[in-house]
C-alpha cells in the first residue's frame, strides 16, 4: 500500500547506489527508472519513464544492456519479450507483493461483476489525479 501517496518498492532505491554499481560494470548500458523513485536517482538515470516507456525504450533503443528501475516483475517481462538484449534490475529481489495479488483471473471477474467497488473520498482522489494524470502523459 503507498505511503504518503509514494510506492515503497521505489522508494526502496534510494539514491540508485545500486544501480549505479552496475552502470560502472557496464558503462553502455541505459538506466531506465520509473517516475516514483527518489529524484536523487532519477537525476542519474538516461531516462525517466513510466513503465510502458520502459518497455518502448528497451524494444526501440540500440543499446544492448538496460539498468531497470522499476518492479522486478518487469524485469522478467523484458527478458522474455525482447530476446537479445540484457536486462538487469536495479536492486535485486525488489518485488511488489501488492502488484503481484493482481491476475487475469481477478481481474477478469472484477470486470464482469462490477465489483468491488471502490469510494475514494474526493480530496483524495483530487490529489490521486495529479500523479496519475502526470504518469499518462508520460507514457
Amino acid at each position: 500500500m503507498p505511503a504518503d501517496g509514494f510506492c515503497n518498492v521505489h522508494r526502496l532505491y534510494g539514491d540508485g547506489a545500486e544501480a549505479m554499481k552496475l552502470k560502472e560494470k557496464y558503462p553502455d548500458a541505459e538506466v531506465l527508472v520509473h517516475p516514483e523513485c527518489e529524484p536523487e536517482f532519477q537525476m542519474k538515470a538516461d531516462y525517466i519513464l513510466s513503465t510502458g516507456g520502459i518497455y518502448r525504450r528497451c524494444k526501440e533503443s540500440d543499446a544492448k544492456v538496460f539498468i531497470i528501475g522499476t518492479e522486478v516483475g518487469m524485469v522478467d517481462r523484458l527478458r522474455r519479450e525482447i530476446p537479445g538484449k540484457t536486462f538487469l534490475p536495479a536492486l535485486e529481489h525488489n518485488e511488489c507483493s501488492a502488484m503481484k495479488r493482481i491476475t487475469l483471473e481477478n481481474t477478469y471477474e472484477a470486470l464482469l461483476n462490477e465489483a468491488p467497488e471502490v469510494r475514494v473520498p474526493e480530496e483524495i482522489a483530487r490529489r490521486a489525479r495529479v500523479p496519475i494524470e502526470r504518469m499518462l502523459e508520460m507514457s
